[in-house]
C-alpha cells in the first residue's frame, strides 16, 4: 500500500510543469508602418501597414497591405499589394545594438493590370498577379519605443523599404 501511494504522488508531482521546462513567453504583436520603392518595368513608391504577429521566438510572420503610385509609359496609376512574410530573426533577444534578419513569402499586385484600354464606362479591368518575395532586414536601435528597420530584397522588382515598428525593450 505505501509504494503504490508514493507511485500516485510522484505521479502528480511528474504531471506538475517545472519552472525549468517552461519556455518563454512570446513577444506580443506589433505594428510597422512603411515606406516601399520598387523598381521593375513599372516602378511603384507606396505607404503601407502591417501586422506583425510573433510565430516563434525566432519568427515574424507579417501581413501587409500597401497602396501607391506606378509609373509605366510616362503615365501614374494608383495600385495597391498585398502580403504575407515570414522572417526568421538572427538576434530576437536584443543582445546587439542592430538586427538582422533573412525573410520571404507570397504577395499579390494589381499594378499590371491598370494600363490596359478602359472600358466604355471609363474603368480599367483589374488584374491581379501573384509573385514571390525575398529580403533582408536590419533593424537599428530602438527608440522610445519604435524601432526603424530597412529592408532589400526582390519581389514584384527590386525593393527597397523603410519601416518603423513598435518594438518592447525585451524582443525584436
Amino acid at each position: 500500500m505505501r509504494v503504490s501511494s508514493t507511485l500516485v504522488v510522484l505521479g502528480i508531482l511528474g504531471a506538475l510543469p517545472a519552472g525549468a521546462q517552461q519556455a518563454p513567453t512570446l513577444p506580443r504583436m506589433t505594428n510597422e508602418a512603411r515606406v516601399d520603392v520598387r523598381w521593375s518595368r513599372d516602378n511603384s513608391v507606396e505607404l503601407g501597414w502591417s501586422l506583425i504577429i510573433p510565430t516563434s521566438l525566432y519568427l515574424r510572420t507579417a501581413a501587409t497591405a500597401a497602396g501607391g503610385y506606378v509609373y509605366r509609359d510616362e503615365r501614374w496609376m494608383r495600385e495597391s499589394r498585398y502580403e504575407v512574410t515570414t522572417r526568421f530573426l538572427l538576434d530576437p533577444f536584443r543582445q546587439a545594438r542592430y538586427g538582422l534578419s533573412l525573410g520571404g513569402g507570397v504577395g499579390v499586385t494589381n499594378s499590371d493590370g491598370l494600363f490596359g484600354d478602359p472600358n466604355v464606362l471609363g474603368e480599367r479591368k483589374q488584374r491581379w498577379r501573384p509573385y514571390l518575395a525575398v529580403f533582408g532586414d536590419l533593424e537599428l536601435r530602438r527608440t522610445g519605443g519604435l524601432t526603424p528597420a530597412l529592408q532589400v530584397g526582390v519581389g514584384s522588382g527590386i525593393r527597397f523599404g523603410l519601416a518603423v515598428r513598435t518594438a518592447s525593450p525585451r524582443y525584436r
